[in-house]
This record gives structure tokens, sequence and C-alpha cells, in this order.
């Protein structure tokens, strides 16, 4: 009985520590094939924070911290995008009060990939709507308002390894007639990119905005 039972055991031991060893051989589980967008719907999301720079004529220059969530979504030829951004002025920001961020403000567009260069860019029409909220106060406890409503317009999207672009004329909320806007999005690193929006418009008007952004998503 006792021969038995130690035989049993080491039986038991050694299957244990062949399937163990066995489990330890294997190799780690092949990532997933990137998505297809000719073959389904891929969805790509972001999360960045930034440190940005705005510049007005007359106006003084500020320095703005904020964060960044966007999302884009493709179909075939067809790209749709939407990216909201809050931002504030450092050290201003308390949970809880929106007062104390400066502004919020969402953008979708919406793209068709025209020309194609494998690996390079793609290139095609595209049209972008969007609206700013101004939240930050005055002394009288007043925000501010924006000449118009929204800024939208029609024009052209590029993308290639890393960045993307567009280029739109239309309306922009910071000037009353026709505008051209134009925001990017350039990898610097695997983490890290330039990001901008400039707008011009009739008279020598215009405003600029660039930064860094971090991803974090």
């Amino acid at each position: 009985m006792i021969g038995r039972w130690r035989f049993s055991w080491a039986w038991t031991i050694g299957v244990l520590i062949t399937l163990a060893g066995s489990a330890g051989a294997q190799e780690p589980a092949a990532a997933p094939a990137p998505c297809d967008p000719a073959t389904g719907v891929c969805l790509g999301v972001e999360g960045w924070l930034m440190t940005c720079h705005t510049w007005a004529p007359g106006a003084e220059t500020k320095s703005l911290v904020g964060a960044r969530l966007q999302a884009e979504a493709r179909w075939q030829r067809w790209r749709w995008a939407v990216r909201g951004d809050a931002t504030g002025v450092p050290g201003e920001y308390e949970p809880g009060k929106l007062e104390t961020v400066r502004a919020a403000e969402v953008h979708v567009a919406s793209a068709y990939d025209v020309l194609r260069l494998p690996g390079l860019a793609t290139l095609g029409p595209a049209v972008a709507v969007g609206a700013a909220v101004a939240l930050e106060r005055n002394d009288a406890g007043t925000t501010a308002h924006l000449p118009n409503a929204l800024t939208a317009g029609l024009g052209f999207r590029a993308s290639w390894p890393g960045g993307w672009g567009y280029v739109v004329g239309g309306v922009n909320q910071a000037f009353r007639g026709f505008a051209v806007t134009g925001t990017w999005q350039v990898a610097v690193s695997d983490r890290v990119a330039s990001i901008g929006t400039v707008a011009v418009a009739g008279g020598r008007a215009w405003t600029a905005t660039t930064g860094i952004g971090v991803r974090w998503k």
C-alpha cells in the first residue's frame, strides 16, 4: 500500500510539473490584428492632457492647461471624428466649480479619403462643425459672448503616420464673416504630440492656440 501511495503521489507531482513546464513554454498570445476599415467599422479613442498658449492681436497671451478626449470611426473611405476640449488657467481650477474652467468646446467632423498613398498620406474633402462655451466669469460675474454661435466650414483633411490636419473655410466663433480655420495634431513621440488651431479672417484678424499634448489613453 505504502509503495503504491508513493507511486501515485510521484506520478501526480510529475504530471503537474510537466503541465507547468508546458504552460511556461507556451508563446505569449499574439496581439490582435489591426482593424481594417475595408471590412468593418474601426473605432479609435484617445485621451490627452494639454498645455498650450493662445494668441490674438491686441490681447494678452494666455498659458492654459486642459484635457482632450477624441474618437474617430472609420469605414471604407469614410471618417467620422469627434473631439472635446476643456481648458483653464493653471492653478485656478477647483473641482466642482465650472466657472474655474476657462472654456469647453466640442467639434465634429466627417471626411472622405479620396487620395490614398499607402504608408504616406491620405487626403480628401471634409466638413467640420464645432462650438465653444466660455465658462470663465469676470469680476461682474458675467461670461464672455463670442461673435458667432458655431465654427463650421468645408475644406480638406490630410492624415499621415503620426498625424492629421484639417483646413476648412466658413465661419469661426471668434470672428464675424468668412474665416479659414486649420487644426492639427502631429506626433513628436509615441505619447507626445504637437497640437494647435489657427483661424484667420478679414482685416488682419487672427487667433491661434498651440501647445503640447501627452496621451494618457
